[in-house]
Parts: C-alpha cells; sequence; structure tokens
C-alpha cells in the first residue's frame, strides 16, 4: 500500500494521480456535516460547487438544500454547514444537497477516482478500515482553505495516516510527521481550535461546531461517492479490521457523545513549535 497526503485540493488536481483510493477531508465543517447527516438517516448527500447549481437543484427536484460561504449559512437554504444541524428529523430518507466554500469542490475533485470516501474524525476508524480493505495506492487530499493549508485537515489525515500505519507498520517521513502532529495536539480538539479556520468559526459563533467535529469515532459510517451522490454503508462491528484498529493502542475508542479522544504518543521527538505550512508529505510505502 502506498499512500500521500496532499495539502490542498489544488495541489491535488496539479499533480495528476492516478490513485484508486481517494479520501477526501474538510473536517470544519463539510464532511463532519456530511458524515452526521448520513449517520442520522439522510438517503443520500449530493455536494456541488456553485451556489446556482444547488439552488437549481433544490428547486427541481425538491431536494433539502444546504450551504454556506465564508462560514455563514446562505439565504433561503434550508440549513447551513453546521453538522449538529444535520441531526434534524426533516433529512431522514430524503436527498440534501449542499454547498460549501471548500469541502464540496473538494469532493468533487476527488471523484474521479475508483473509490472516494469522505472522512473526518466523526468516521475516522470506518474510513481507515474501508482503505485497508481496498488496498493500493491511496491519495489522502485536505480541502485546505481557500487554496491554502489548513491545520485542521491536515490534523485528520494525520489521524488516519497514524491508524494505517499502526496496522501495517510501515517507516518513513510521513509516518513520523504523523506521530509528531498527533503528539503536538494529543487532544483533537485543541488542533481544530489552533488552526487559522476553527479561529474564524469560533468568531463567528460556531464554537459549539468545533466540539462537535473533535469527536473521534461518532458514527460507524463509511461515507463514499457513489454516482453522484455520497451514501453511507455501516461497518460490521465485528469486522477483523474494526477490532485491530479498536484495540491497538492509542486507537479511537470513545464513542459516547461528547467524548473526546486522545492519542498517547508513541513517536517522541523534541517538541518544538511546528511550523505551518508544512512541507509537502512524502509518502510512505508498504510491502
Amino acid at each position: 500500500m502506498r499512500v500521500r497526503i496532499y495539502l490542498t485540493r489544488d495541489e491535488y488536481a496539479r499533480s495528476g494521480t492516478e490513485a484508486p483510493v481517494c479520501v477526501v477531508i474538510d473536517v470544519l465543517r463539510a464532511t463532519s456535516s456530511i458524515v452526521t447527516a448520513l449517520a442520522h438517516g439522510c438517503a443520500a448527500v449530493v455536494p456541488v460547487a456553485e451556489v446556482p447549481r444547488a439552488r437549481a437543484l433544490g428547486a427541481e427536484r425538491a431536494w433539502l438544500v444546504a450551504g454556506e460561504r465564508n462560514g455563514v449559512k446562505l439565504p433561503g437554504f434550508h440549513f447551513g454547514n453546521s453538522p449538529r444541524e444535520m441531526t434534524s428529523p426533516q433529512l431522514r430518507g430524503k436527498t440534501l444537497v449542499i454547498t460549501t466554500t471548500n469541502g464540496t469542490a473538494t469532493i468533487m475533485t476527488g471523484s474521479r477516482a475508483k473509490l472516494c470516501l469522505v472522512a473526518s474524525l466523526l468516521n475516522l476508524s470506518s474510513t481507515a478500515e474501508a482503505v485497508l480493505a481496498a488496498g493500493g495506492e491511496v491519495a489522502v487530499v485536505c480541502s485546505g482553505t481557500e487554496g491554502r493549508f489548513s491545520l485542521d485537515d491536515y490534523y485528520v489525515a494525520c489521524a488516519l495516516t497514524t491508524l494505517l500505519t499502526s496496522c501495517l507498520e510501515p517507516s518513513g517521513k510521513a509516518a513520523r510527521r504523523a506521530r509528531f502532529i498527533l503528539q503536538r495536539y494529543p487532544d483533537p480538539l485543541d488542533a481544530l481550535r489552533a488552526s487559522a479556520h476553527g479561529q474564524r468559526l469560533q468568531r463567528l459563533g460556531f464554537g459549539e461546531d468545533l466540539v462537535w467535529c473533535a469527536r473521534v469515532d461518532a458514527f460507524p459510517v463509511v461515507a463514499r461517492w457513489n454516482r453522484g451522490a455520497v451514501v453511507a454503508s455501516r461497518q460490521s462491528p465485528v469486522s477483523g479490521t474494526a477490532r485491530l484498529l479498536r484495540s491497538m493502542p492509542g486507537a479511537a475508542k470513545g464513542r459516547a457523545a461528547g467524548r473526546r479522544q486522545s492519542w498517547p504518543p508513541d513517536f517522541c521527538p523534541a517538541l518544538h513549535p511546528v511550523a505551518f505550512p508544512a512541507p509537502v508529505v512524502a509518502p510512505y510505502c508498504c510491502p
């Protein structure tokens, strides 16, 4: 298995990679909102890049519509981009169209892969299990913030990488950097709050969204692209890979609402301040 982290959507698009598996991350907040909606009974989530397209689909097909620009809910939409809104009973069995500043365009870019997965901390282990089951080359794509590196997305990419490396025991620069980031921010909420985008959301009054998005493995859902929409499949709690992931030292174990997970450090460099934006993450390779 070969995994590479791309720090922004543009970096991934320029790479021309043909990795059969693509994992898209926009933890604050698009992928967290999509995973939450699917976990609460939404039948499918249709990501679109442009606001007019979202409005048109909602009107033509009587679909529910969610979206934001610059963190703020769009006028006339049913929902904004807060994952806490995605628990609404109104979503059960329905299709939701969503457009956001960063994440939805990234999902559409990643959808050309044979298997495109939508990841957040909320479904971290389930996503890792799906990646391991698929095998082959994997592109982990951070949405970033308006084309720039974003600590919050990179943190989730590092958490996913650490789960995979803990199972496969490879060595390499990417694995070491991932463990360093998790040691630097052992509480996921601290990483989200430290990010520039997280700070902006807090100023806009969405601090509770960060708490929601920091819950590791709240939902046993694999969110995957399927013919123009993101749909859910639930992981079996008795799956061998799931048991392995959940039994690892430091693996996510808390599914209770509101519980935050910390990873005990198993990589111990000197704790120097992390300089961002980070360099491009070199791939690690597993035989």
